[in-house]
């Protein structure tokens, strides 16, 4: 089980697979009357960690601004990433630190919170650390860092070469969101499936009709 606020709340919209950024878009938009919120992120981000020692090679994510508060945590040290510095591309590099990387690369150091981390060549400003047992919401990935998903395209510059945050035919994200109180996942597949023909039949003719569904 997660280490998060009421996990039976949490859906995955394991059906779909990866989803365009355009595309979580207007899932994030148009699902309102049923979720809480909506939370994309890409769990495999590949880079070479410098700052508090030799650099070594760490997996970190690119998350939504509103993904912690979708999961439902609360920061060790510090705080998480907010949405507004997930609002303009290559702005805002921020991160937070996994609990396991902080205690082995920083020895548990509270002042790390502040400091700037270097990863794959750029600065990034340490704004807080996720709580012990916190390892993302992928079965089988641990990342030890979270960055904006504005960021996503100055981290693994590959991306911006495949349509980046832009093309709707650029299937790269994973999608969370977090169901209203009282509203069954019976009531949100119906929701999302609404929303899910909508972009079929407008961007995506080949997808029509293809089942779907939520976890």
């Amino acid at each position: 089980t997660l280490p998060v606020r009421e996990p039976e709340r949490l859906v995955n919209f394991a059906g779909r697979g990866t989803l365009s950024y355009p595309d979580y878009l207007d899932y994030r938009d148009q699902t309102k009357d049923v979720f809480e919120g909506v939370a994309a992120h890409f769990p495999f981000i590949p880079a070479s960690l410098g700052g508090g020692g030799e650099p070594e090679r760490t997996l970190g994510e690119a998350v939504s601004g509103n993904f912690f508060s979708v999961v439902g945590l609360k920061p060790e040290l510090g705080r998480f990433i907010v949405p507004a510095e997930d609002e303009v591309p290559g702005r805002d590099a921020v991160v937070v630190l996994s609990h396991d990387l902080w205690r082995r690369r920083f020895a548990s150091d509270p002042t790390v919170v502040g400091r700037s981390v270097i990863l794959n060549g750029q600065s990034y400003s340490v704004v807080g650390i996720a709580p012990a047992g916190f390892h993302g919401t992928v079965r089988a990935l641990l990342p030890e860092f979270w960055v904006p998903l504005a960021m996503a395209e100055q981290i693994m510059p590959d991306l911006a070469d495949h349509g980046g945050t832009h093309g709707r035919d650029t299937q790269w994200v994973i999608v969370d969101a977090r169901l209203k109180p009282g509203v069954t996942r019976s009531q949100a597949l119906a929701a999302v499936n609404v929303v899910s023909q909508r972009l079929d039949e407008t961007y995506h003719k080949d997808r029509v009709g293809r089942r779907r569904a939520i976890s």
